[in-house]
């Protein structure tokens, strides 16, 4: 049953173009946002690294749990990660739409705007 309904929803298909819609707008938000180091990931499995520094890539640990509880108050749930907590882990259900991939796109855009992350240019 869960195999006919991945197949009749297309829902490796989904995971294709709304991932990649949505890591493109990540991308993006990497190309503002220095505190944004890089973007792991593929498909509906991303994972966002967050540094103090491009050049010293020294982890963004506190800003992280801190980016963390200001989304968590704009209605999205994620959790830092990875050995210094300061990966965000994007694993949303299969079935997301590019309508929910961009709400969250845009709350992490206000988030890093609201917590005073600035634009890198």
């Amino acid at each position: 049953t869960v195999l006919d309904t991945l197949r009749d929803e297309d829902l490796q298909g989904n995971a294709v173009r709304v991932g990649g819609h949505l890591k493109r707008r990540m991308e993006a938000l990497a190309d503002r946002y220095g505190i944004i180091g890089t973007v792991h990931g593929s498909g509906l499995y991303l994972g966002l690294e967050l540094v103090r520094s491009r050049t010293t890539l020294e982890p963004a640990t506190e800003e992280t749990a801190e980016l963390c509880n200001r989304m968590l108050d704009l209605g999205v749930i994620v959790q830092p990660t990875g050995d210094h907590l300061n990966v965000l882990k994007i694993k949303p259900p299969l079935c997301i739409d590019t309508t929910a991939a961009d709400f969250f796109a845009d709350m992490l855009d206000l988030a890093l705007t609201q917590l005073g992350h600035g634009h890198t240019g």
